[in-house]
């Protein structure tokens, strides 16, 4: 059920979602997909969703595992959730531009 919401990295485009990173603050602090926002906590990610109801949310995290488990939350709570499959130390290797090292302060932890 939840694979039909897995977006691999060949097919995605960045463009179309707001993109929610759900790993730990040192794992978004070493490499991070640009204007991606740090939540990994489910309180605050049902915040964020109701904020953001009318956008398609897109989950990623290092492997996989902890998007899809976002995912089914998101789902359990009526969102259409969307994850990234793959590792995201292979995002370049698929065109996905990362940053390196502390976000800005305004760069979007929750």
């Amino acid at each position: 059920m939840f694979e039909n919401y897995a977006i691999s990295l060949e097919e995605v485009n960045f463009n179309d979602f707001v993109v929610v990173d759900v790993r730990e603050l040192d794992e978004f602090e070493e490499l991070r997909l640009p204007n991606s926002t740090l939540i990994n906590d489910p309180k605050k990610l049902a915040n964020f969703l109701e904020e953001h109801k009318n956008d398609k949310v897109l989950l990623h995290c290092k492997a996989g595992m902890r998007a899809m488990n976002a995912a089914k939350m998101m789902h359990n709570l009526g969102y259409k959730p969307y994850y990234l499959e793959g590792n995201v130390y292979d995002f370049e290797k698929y065109g996905a531009r990362m940053e390196y090292g502390k976000a800005p302060l305004n760069g979007k932890p929750c």
